[in-house]
């Protein structure tokens, strides 16, 4: 097998020395697809009944994607930088004449690359998912549904009370900064935020009597957890 080898770091299109001409072209194959940059003529080197041999030197058919790739790229790198957050996480339950709550079991983790615009409703799906293996654990595979809980923050607010349109928590994740009478807010990558998914209070003594029922039952057994919830 030959190998063609360029010497001094040059791309294979400079060291042989081609000339493109300067229309702006598509990629072969794709006449609807992003145009290549002006002056890139790879849509002019390459056609979809290329065979290797026919292929201009220092080149390949996966050459092909060349012009698409790099506006996918271009496109990315220019778009607006992705905030993120870290989240930490945990599941409470209703303490009965008192207005705080406490953690079921082990149901807590720190959530990483969190993206710091999700609305209350899409935050409380991130954090059910996350979280969910951990809640039907500590709760012998109670059969809960989203609607069980409440999104909870910091000092109890219930987050779900917000703008349905509105980012839950994204204010947390700024720090304000005053200079010459004008305020100005900056977020701050990877700012750490407080999260509960709290059990409604009309759910919790059904969920406490699956597990008491449960418990009883078969401390040990897995079967013990899978019975339907109308059999309490």
């Amino acid at each position: 097998m030959q190998r063609t080898h360029y010497q001094g770091g040059k791309s294979p299109v400079r060291a042989v020395g081609m000339v493109f001409p300067q229309a702006q072209t598509r990629v072969a194959g794709h006449p609807h697809g992003p145009a290549a940059a002006a002056g890139s003529g790879y849509g002019d080197l390459f056609h979809p009944a290329m065979q290797q041999s026919q292929m201009p030197v220092g080149y390949n058919l996966n050459h092909v994607a060349y012009p698409y790739e790099r506006e996918r790229v271009k496109r990315r790198m220019l778009g607006p930088l992705q905030e993120w957050m870290r989240v930490d996480a945990s599941v409470h339950i209703p303490v009965e004449g008192k207005s705080k709550t406490r953690q079921l079991g082990t149901s807590y983790e720190q959530l990483e690359d969190v993206p710091a615009r999700l609305t209350a409703s899409e935050l409380k799906q991130w954090v059910f998912k996350e979280l969910e293996p951990k809640f039907r654990h500590d709760s012998r595979r109670y059969p809960f549904v989203m609607d069980d809980f409440e999104l909870h923050g910091r000092s109890h607010t219930n987050l779900e009370k917000k703008a349905p349109d509105q980012p839950a928590v994204y204010d947390k994740c700024c720090i304000e900064r005053t200079k010459s009478g004008v305020t100005t807010k900056t977020f701050v990558q990877n700012q750490v935020v407080l999260v509960m998914l709290v059990i409604k209070a009309e759910v919790w003594p059904n969920v406490e009597m699956w597990i008491a029922l449960t418990t009883i039952a078969s401390p040990k057994s897995p079967m013990a957890a899978q019975q339907p919830v109308n059999a309490i």
